[in-house]
């Protein structure tokens, strides 16, 4: 043997030396090097070949490795001791990423009373069932009942509440109900001809199934024919069992309500979806039919005034048509929605003789519908008036939108034009706007001004 698989070894003696569970090291012939734990009693076996755990033990482990290339093998064996006496063994076998002698370490553990308290109680119940409450609690019905003897589980009606009351009343104060001789027994004797003797049952041991404190149904483990005492070590079981089952329904129920909440959102926001589109086409149609009047008017006044109803409209249209895309039907960006009006003023008044740059300096800023509305009508307004009245002697002129975050929450808008300033202007030509600007302004509890410095400066924080 090399100096380095020497030093290998050593150091798995020190690594396995008071290991509790038995650890064999075996080379890539399954032959063992080593063999550790004193600690763990499976009595006095020579650990000369993997055949002497149980016989055919090499064969079993080599087709186990051959299933399974890759992960940890675990699986179940009966050892016979010495003294003749069998137990569980549980074998755990790692593959060692090793280039040394060591190819696999195998783990056992005796497993023997884990299996001997499932055998005691699975095997030996004859009749295992579970009943939760309807929703009316007049009757208990039964959600699983597994037969032994059938080897299946099999349907069991449900039974009244009211034909048994002094069983469910011993539930409130016990936490559990054992009846060796249960058609004799003064808790469940109100079972017999109901239950007990149609199912030829003779004792019984029930736990109630509780979920956040308030008991929901019962689990039942029966025996048939003769009289049975249930040992503690049952009894612990079933109080197991019962929460396993408790936690179960609970997350079952939990999940319910949350597959129920998604879909109501689901719902909610398909309604939501169709209301803005709705919403949205209604306030095209309206539009449409402005034009269709607009058209037919006879001078350029009458014109105008149709064509800045319908920009009015357009600017409520587009912040539905942007909730409609929206995965949020609360609030709207409103710094895509003024690159949407802006734009949308620029094609109804921009588009002639004359060249009108207008330039955006916009940050992030999400408003909710009531804001929104008010907000996008002041913008259309005032970049409508900046259109109408700043530039009529110029062929050029320059507008610029300003978004702003301020602190304490509040945000700034500022709209300004390079015109002449609205000391020029006549003032019967800004009434409705000026009307209409400050009744939204207040509607959304801001505070506005207009400067004439260079041109129009309006300025609104809210």
């Amino acid at each position: 043997m090399s100096v380095q698989n020497k030093l290998s070894l050593t150091l798995f003696d020190e690594v396995f030396e008071n290991y509790k569970e038995g650890v064999l090291l075996l080379d890539e012939d399954l032959n063992i090097i080593r063999a550790y734990g004193h600690h763990f009693r499976i009595g006095q076996i020579s650990f000369s070949s993997l055949d002497d755990i149980f016989p055919g033990a090499q064969k079993v482990i080599k087709s186990k490795i051959a299933e399974s290339p890759e992960g940890i093998i675990r699986f179940f064996n009966e050892i016979k001791l010495n003294s003749g006496e069998l137990i569980n063994g549980r074998f755990r076998i790692v593959r060692l990423n090793s280039d040394r002698i060591i190819k696999y370490a195998v783990y056992i553990k005796n497993n023997t009373k884990a299996s001997q308290f499932k055998n005691d109680i699975v095997v030996n119940t004859e009749r295992t069932n579970a009943w939760v409450y309807n929703e009316a609690h007049t009757e208990i019905k039964c959600i699983g009942n597994f037969d032994l003897q059938e080897n299946k589980f099999i349907e069991q009606a449900a039974l009244p509440i009211i034909a048994m009351p002094n069983y469910f009343k011993h539930f409130a104060t016990e936490k559990i109900i054992v009846a060796n001789d249960a058609v004799n027994d003064e808790k469940t004797q109100e079972l017999a001809d109901i239950y007990l003797m149609p199912n030829k049952i003779t004792s019984m041991m029930d736990i109630p199934i509780r979920v956040e404190g308030e008991i929901i149904g019962v689990l039942c483990f029966e025996h048939r024919d003769t009289p049975r005492e249930w040992n503690i070590l049952e009894q612990k079981f079933g109080f197991v069992i019962a929460q396993m089952i408790s936690l179960a329904i609970e997350a079952n129920s939990k999940h319910q309500i949350q597959r129920d909440l998604e879909h109501a959102v689901s719902e909610q926001r398909v309604l939501l979806q169709e209301v803005h589109h709705r919403v949205k086409n209604n306030l095209a149609i309206i539009s449409s039919l402005i034009n269709l009047q607009s058209d037919k008017s006879k001078d350029d006044y009458h014109r105008e005034l149709f064509n800045e109803c319908r920009n009015r409209l357009n600017s409520i249209a587009t912040i539905h048509q942007m909730l409609y895309r929206s995965k949020s039907f609360a609030k709207v960006n409103f710094k895509d929605y003024l690159g949407e009006i802006v734009n949308s003023l620029y094609d109804s008044y921009g588009n002639g003789n004359k060249e009108i740059i207008i330039t955006k300096d916009l940050e992030e800023v999400s408003l909710d519908l009531s804001k929104a509305v008010p907000l996008s009508l002041i913008v259309n307004e005032v970049i409508t008036n900046s259109f109408k009245h700043a530039f009529n002697d110029r062929i050029r002129g320059a507008i610029h939108v300003q978004l702003k975050n301020l602190k304490d929450k509040k945000r700034e808008l500022i709209i300004q034009d390079d015109g002449p300033g609205f000391k020029t202007l006549k003032g019967n030509e800004l009434s409705l706007g000026m009307d209409i600007i400050m009744g939204l302004v207040e509607q959304i509890e801001g505070k506005s001004s207009f400067e004439s410095k260079n041109g129009t400066i309006f300025k609104l924080i809210f």
